[in-house]
């Protein structure tokens, strides 16, 4: 290798090196705002984690209170009754814990809103 190649070599090493730290750099900023992200969605889920929970305490005292409806009402004593829940957004886990207390699941569509309990639900008569 001569002299002259040697130091094209050396200089295209060079150039090739800045390229690669200001790329270093960008990934780094990328990295930092892709932390600050996560940070916010995890805080995010935590307050949705605590609503479910709030959620599956409302839906237990909800189901407590169907059983005496016929009694807090008796012109409907003679009449089924049955238990639904609703929601714009419907965790899946309250949904399953829902239809497995017999209750029907309704959630939102673009049309209204839709019956999403499985194909072999069986819904509770109180």
């Amino acid at each position: 290798m001569t002299d002259n190649e040697l130091r094209e070599l050396v200089a295209s090493l060079a150039i090739a090196q800045k390229k690669t730290d200001a790329q270093l750099v960008k990934t780094d900023a990328q990295l930092a705002k892709t932390d600050a992200q996560l940070a916010e969605f995890q805080k995010k889920s935590e307050a949705r984690f605590e609503r479910l929970e709030k959620g599956f305490e409302d839906m237990q005292k909800g189901f407590k209170q169907l059983p005496k409806f016929k009694q807090e009402h008796p012109a409907f004593a003679n009449h089924k009754l049955y238990g639904a829940v609703g929601s714009l957004i419907f965790p899946e886990q309250l949904e399953q814990q829902a239809a497995g207390e017999g209750l029907f699941v309704f959630i939102q569509t673009k049309d209204g809103a839709s019956i999403v309990n499985p194909a072999d639900f069986r819904a509770k008569e109180f």
